[in-house]
């Protein structure tokens, strides 16, 4: 993140030398832009110690200038602790989105196993619903042959039953005629 767009919002509420101290640290931020992510604070803070050391050896600096300086680096080290919080921000909207798309794996996942099961229990459901039904078609085919030996069987004890109760029948009338004719015969011989 470049800072030059904070330190130019602060810029406009400052003092007229916080402003032109301000204005010169951001020319040199411009021309050296800071990313957030690859420098820590404590470098930063660092760096601002030696720059003041620097000047306090080589210029020497008056009271005013001192105190635009301490304004300068409270400020610098605001920005910091803002820089700090945007990239814990950004730090927290990454975890979160890492977060959000490791739930949202898990989720598919999830959706994926149970449809595995569930094809997993369709498929034995099938196979199971084959044997029954094979099951069924085998003792259909053992029933029906079962009843055609039965029908066959009966209709061979009918046969003979019929054929007896018929000639037991014809029987019974060629007695009952005989009968007759021998009365027949008898009433005439004595009559």
């Amino acid at each position: 993140m470049y800072l030059g767009g904070i330190k130019s919002r602060i810029i406009e509420k400052g003092t007229d030398d916080t402003k032109q101290t301000l204005n010169s640290n951001l020319q040199a931020d411009r021309e050296l832009p800071v990313i957030l992510s690859g420098i820590n604070t404590a470098e930063l803070n660092t760096g601002e110690t030696e720059r003041v050391q620097r000047r306090k050896g080589k210029d020497p600096m008056t009271e005013e200038d001192l105190q635009a300086e301490d304004q300068a680096s409270k400020k610098s080290k605001e920005l910091q602790e803002l820089a700090g919080l945007e990239a814990a921000q950004r730090l927290q909207a990454t975890m979160d989105a890492e977060t959000q798309r490791q739930i949202d794996l898990d989720a598919l996942l999830a959706r994926r196993l149970v449809e595995q099961e569930e094809e997993a229990a369709k498929e034995a459901l099938a196979t199971e619903f084959d044997y029954i039904q094979a099951r069924l078609n085998a003792d259909q085919i053992f029933a029906e042959k079962i009843q055609q030996e039965e029908r066959e069987q009966y209709s061979i004890e009918e046969r003979a039953k019929f054929l007896h109760d018929t000639i037991a029948a014809q029987r019974k009338f060629l007695a009952e005629q005989r009968n007759a004719a021998i009365r027949t015969i008898h009433n005439k011989n004595s009559a």
